[in-house]
This record gives C-alpha cells, structure tokens and sequence, in this order.
C-alpha cells in the first residue's frame, strides 16, 4: 500500500512540473499592419508567455514577451496583405512548454 500511495506522491509532482502549453489561439482586431492576439492560459506557474512570429513564407521572426497572467498581445508594424505564422510559448522557471502554433 505505501509503494502506490507514494507513486501516487509522485505523479502528482509531476503533473504539477508539467510544462503545458498554452491554447486556443485566436486573432483579432486586425488592421493593415496589426493584430491582436489571444490564447488561453497554459498551467500554473507559467512566469512569461513567449509571442515569434514571422511572414508565413519566409522573413526574420520576431519575438515579444509579455508577463502572465497576461493572454495577449497586439502585434504591430506588420506589412498589408501578409501572412503570418505565430507561436506562443509558455516560459517556465525551469523550462519552456510546447509551442502554440497559429
């Protein structure tokens, strides 16, 4: 019985160091050259969410960081008529999540 209650203990250490990603990206508010972009949160102790993203088909990535618990960011100074790829990384104190990709 102690063998399962302490494996028990441990998965749930585990669970809670778990680095989750963050989900259901959405985009909004979207200008010529800037939109809004919103996801839902990932697990505790997230300390930053990670925002690259760059033109769909090619061009340098750009990376904007916002402290949690805040869940989004307008992205600004894009070029009209483009595409863009757009990652959202949740930063943890011993590592980083999954990326979201949208």
């Amino acid at each position: 019985r102690s063998v399962c209650l302490q494996i028990e203990q441990e998965l749930e250490v585990i669970k809670k160091k778990a680095h989750l990603p963050a989900r259901n990206l959405e985009f909004s508010e979207v200008t010529s050259n800037s939109f809004k972009v919103t996801w839902s949160p990932a697990g505790e102790n997230v300390l930053f969410y990670l925002i690259k993203y760059k033109e769909a088909l090619g061009g340098e990535e750009v990376s904007v960081s916002v402290r949690a618990p805040v869940t989004n960011t307008v992205l600004t100074n894009l070029l009209p008529k483009t595409t863009y790829s757009v990652s959202v990384i949740a930063e943890y104190e011993d590592g980083d999540g999954p990326p979201l990709d949208g």
